[in-house]
């Protein structure tokens, strides 16, 4: 099972990454650092441990689905800031 200082860290991961984005003035590479970070991360899991087989079929463990969802929702909030930077440009949120 996934601990929860390991979920506590995920979690701060996708909180920081989806943060630089909302708190950059311009878009770059380096505001996107916390993603990738988030990503890599997510990758590297999922490559150590993304099967399992039993004797009927391969289903995918609970814990690659979870992070998989993390990593998901942190894109979709950050693109989601990344709209909102674009239509009010002078705005913070």
């Amino acid at each position: 099972m996934f601990s929860p200082t390991r979920l506590s860290c995920l979690r701060a991961i996708s909180e920081e990454a989806l943060l630089q984005v909302q708190q950059a003035k311009l878009v770059s590479v380096e505001s996107l650092k916390g993603y990738q970070s988030l990503q890599s991360y997510v990758a590297t899991v999922v490559q150590s441990c993304s099967t399992v087989e039993n004797d009927t079929e391969t289903q995918q463990l609970s814990l690659v689905t979870f992070l998989e969802n993390t990593r998901d929702k942190s894109w979709a909030d950050i693109k989601l800031a990344l709209f909102k930077l674009v239509l009010y440009p002078n705005t913070m949120f």
